[in-house]
């Protein structure tokens, strides 16, 4: 008899023993399959258990071009070829059930708005998300300080590579102007995306971006007209008020052309007829500090000083023209003249 319990027992044994090692070996293998991404590298990914928030490939800088007189200076976080940023929230399995995210923006604010910063100045920045055309449907929306942006999770769209994102960041003219300082500004911004699944609250994923902007030295010249000359014995005169404001410049020239003048000898200024009478002129600027300068042909003068109100809710600029000689044939006579300005 014993010799029959002995041959049984190691009858069993054998098959239990290889399907312990059979069912090892399948679970290490679906662990390592499951939670493998090589693009979470620190806070960009959270995950419990099978549970994941990831937020993948922001650029960690988002330059604006250069600002010197345009209404406004966007730039965006796209990268030309390559796969762009993304976010999701999501349950690992065949299919993944995908949930949606909370997405905000951490940094600098003031009055309710983000801004840029050059020292004590600052510039207020817009930030806005959107989705990149064919990907995972998500309207454009602004962010605010303090508060989150839920985006759609989607089923159909499983994959971060399926729900790529753009940031775009804008700084505005009328911003720019209120400011009235010139330099380089810039702020660093922090991504967050966190999402609740299934009861559980994963997050914050996070990836940080800075934002630069240079402003440029900038002059503008505004509430120039038509100066109509009011004849007095053999001479006339007129005068008209225009304003100059300047950033990053005190001072300024003045340079003044005349559309008859171009094509006389010496470029001497010259109000002309239908009949190609001309009849010479001159004309002297003034500045709201006193400084004045003739031109009598087309020159350039330096030195005068700009207003540093943006709205320009004053004149400080008065053009005066005179006609030492108006003994010429009767008509009407005319001449265009341009004024150019530039920041000394």
């Amino acid at each position: 008899m014993s010799a029959v319990v002995t041959q049984t027992y190691k009858k069993k044994a054998k098959p239990l023993s290889t399907c312990l090692f059979f069912l090892f070996c399948i679970t290490a293998f679906q662990v390592t399959t499951a939670y493998g991404d090589r693009d979470c590298v620190g806070n960009n990914c959270d995950q419990d258990g099978n549970y994941w928030v990831k937020v993948k490939r922001l650029p960690d800088m988002l330059p604006l071009p250069d600002w010197n007189g345009q209404k406004s200076v966007p730039g965006n976080t796209e990268t030309s070829g390559k796969r762009q940023f993304c976010t999701i929230a999501y349950l690992e399995g065949r299919p993944r059930t995908m949930f949606d995210p909370q997405v905000s923006i951490y940094g600098p604010a003031s009055d309710s708005k983000y801004i840029l910063k050059n020292g004590g100045h600052s510039v207020p920045v817009t930030l806005e998300i959107e989705s990149v055309a064919g990907k995972a449907p998500q309207d454009k929306t602004e962010f605010k300080p303090g508060q989150s942006i839920t985006l759609t999770g989607n089923n159909g769209f499983s994959l971060c590579r399926n729900n790529e994102l753009i940031i775009t960041a804008t700084v505005r003219q009328e911003d720019i102007l209120k400011t009235g300082m010139t330099g380089n500004y810039r702020s660093l911004f922090r991504f967050s995306s966190e999402s609740t699944m299934d009861g559980k609250s994963l997050g914050p994923a996070w990836m940080e971006f800075e934002v630069t902007l240079k402003i440029l030295p900038v002059i503008q010249i505004s509430q120039l007209g038509n100066i109509p000359l009011i004849p007095s014995g053999n001479s006339a005169k007129g005068s008209h008020r225009f304003c100059v404001y300047a950033m990053g410049s005190n001072t300024f020239s003045l340079e003044a052309s005349s559309l008859t003048g171009t094509s006389r000898p010496e470029q001497k200024f010259a109000l002309k007829n239908g009949d190609n009478n001309y009849i010479n002129y001159e004309l002297t600027v003034t500045d709201s500090k006193a400084t004045s300068k003739s031109y009598d042909k087309n020159s350039n003068q330096e030195g005068f000083s700009a207003t540093d109100d943006y709205q320009c809710s004053s004149t400080n600029m008065i053009v005066e023209v005179i006609v030492p000689d108006i003994n010429k044939p009767a008509g009407t006579y005319i001449d265009t003249m341009t004024f150019t300005v530039t920041p000394d």
